[in-house]
């Protein structure tokens, strides 16, 4: 799920907002154990997914569209380095 709604964020085919409130709904309703580099890859993506502001101008340090799509990226990353070895 993670990887699939991480995709299509990265490659444009869902808004920031649509990834957000998915990926938020999915992972507060998670009940899967992880490893702990996976765990910690993910929660870098829950903790940009909720510190994420639609239009970070109207407010400083906050985590815009880049941001967000540089976690879900990382989470592809991730897995895809996992998956060659």
């Amino acid at each position: 799920m993670y990887v699939d709604l991480s995709r299509n964020f990265v490659d444009d085919s869902i808004s920031p907002i649509d990834f957000m409130t998915r990926f938020l709904a999915e992972f507060k309703n998670e009940r899967r154990f992880f490893d702990e580099r996976t765990g910690d890859v993910l929660n870098a993506l829950f903790y940009a997914a909720e510190e994420f502001v639609d239009h970070p101008s109207t407010r400083p340090n906050v985590v815009g569209e880049l941001q967000l799509r540089a976690a879900a990226r990382n989470l592809l990353e991730f897995v895809k380095a996992q998956n060659d070895q």
